[in-house]
């Protein structure tokens, strides 16, 4: 059986009976025993990923599309100069570098891309236990709904002033 979904839906569930994939992967990080780091770090890039699905935050067409018509250069004509070219790909890679904020793209919480060093990447080997026995699998995928739930709720009482943002400790 199936029905039609939005991409927010998907991502953040529906109903009682659909999880959504975010509270999934934040199952899953806990299931195979990540740092505190490493959590903290994915929960900002999901939480960009839910701002994108929902609307809440602009995604690349959008921001191209604002940086493109907002050019000095552009005249309303549908074109796009060499020199707007070459500054939206400058545009690009700074913000690929880390080196130019863009809160407008990437939420004030991620606000600028950390410089990239390879000499920081570090291998880490991951607890992948199988999940084994019905009663298990169902207790896990109950504590992911009851985590997805708890989460809308923090986030709906934030919006309105009167909550406490969700952290990755909520998981």
């Amino acid at each position: 059986e199936y029905e039609e979904m939005s991409i927010a839906e998907i991502l953040t569930g529906k109903g009682d009976y659909y999880p959504g994939l975010i509270p999934l992967v934040y199952g899953y990080l806990e299931h195979i025993s990540v740092s505190e780091t490493i959590k903290k770090q994915v929960h900002q890039y999901l939480d960009l990923i839910e701002a994108r699905a929902t609307g809440e935050s602009m995604t690349n067409a959008a921001w191209i599309r604002e940086f493109v018509t907002s050019h000095p250069e552009y005249k309303q004509d549908s074109v796009v100069s060499d020199g707007i070219a070459y500054d939206l790909c400058n545009a690009c890679r700074e913000i690929g570098e880390g080196k130019r904020a863009a809160p407008e793209l990437l939420l004030p919480m991620v606000e600028k891309v950390r410089e990239l060093n390879p000499d920081m990447a570090y291998d880490v080997p991951l607890d992948a236990a199988k999940i084994t026995g019905d009663d298990l699998r169902q207790g896990l995928v109950q504590s992911y709904f009851s985590r997805a739930s708890r989460r809308k709720l923090n986030k709906a009482a934030a919006a309105q002033g009167a909550g406490v943002p969700v952290s990755p400790s909520d998981w």
